[in-house]
């Protein structure tokens, strides 16, 4: 099982990003909600998973406020993965 915490996730942009170093998930936004400095979305990256994704609403952060149904990539740095087995 992947544990990932809503605020290690971030929006990624059309810059490139070291795919060695990250993890790269693609999906829609279900749900954005709005809370004065940050937000959060919900985003589906598969029939059965989601993932929530926390980040800021200052002004260099505005270009990721989504409305549900768009499309979103979403990185992950290798370092903050935390695997559980079963």
């Amino acid at each position: 099982m992947l544990v990932v915490r809503p605020e290690r996730l971030f929006p990624l942009s059309q810059e490139s990003i070291d795919s060695d170093q990250h993890l790269i998930f693609k999906g829609k936004v279900i749900e954005s909600v709005y809370q004065g400095e940050t937000a959060f979305a919900q985003v589906s990256i598969s029939e059965d998973h989601q993932l929530t994704v926390r980040f800021g609403t200052d002004a260099s952060a505005r270009k990721f406020l989504l409305e549900p149904g768009d499309s979103m990539e979403l990185g992950l740095n290798r370092k903050d993965i935390i695997l559980i087995p079963r």
